[in-house]
């Protein structure tokens, strides 16, 4: 928002009554130089799972995979760093249909499926998640 905090603080205010964060042109050029985007097909996904695999051994997710194939795509002079997002056996069809290999879950979460669920509904409701996440968190 740069310097002017009156005007960013009507800015965000906007933003929490509608849900819509409006960016001037100087907020929408100061995120593309710091922000670059890709746009990854599932061909492309697929091709980043095998290259992961061959390459290094790694058995990554899809959404990991998008990630990578975004960042090699827009590689640049720099070092780039991407961030797996999920485990491979969450998504094991994809998964074997990108290296033929069928992930298993880790050795921690082999009963995963055979656990009971425990959950809580919350309101929609930014406070009633606050209060319970700061109220349950150890």
């Amino acid at each position: 928002g740069g310097p002017d905090g009156e005007a960013l603080g009507k800015q965000m205010q906007a933003f929490e009554a509608t849900g819509r964060l409006n960016l001037t042109d100087e907020q929408r050029a100061a995120a593309k130089a710091l922000f670059a985007s890709e746009a990854v097909t599932p061909d492309a996904m697929r091709d980043a799972m095998t290259w992961a695999y061959g390459a290094t051994g790694q058995v990554i997710d899809p959404h990991t995979a998008i990630g990578l194939s975004a960042a090699r795509d827009l590689a640049q002079d720099a070092p780039m760093v991407t961030l797996a997002t999920a485990h491979a056996a969450k998504f094991p069809d994809a998964v074997e249909r990108a290296i033929g290999l069928r992930p298993e879950l880790p050795a921690r979460l082999g009963n995963l499926f055979e656990r009971d669920e425990h959950y809580q509904t919350l309101p929609a409701d930014y406070a009633a998640v606050r209060d319970y996440v700061l109220g349950t968190a150890r």
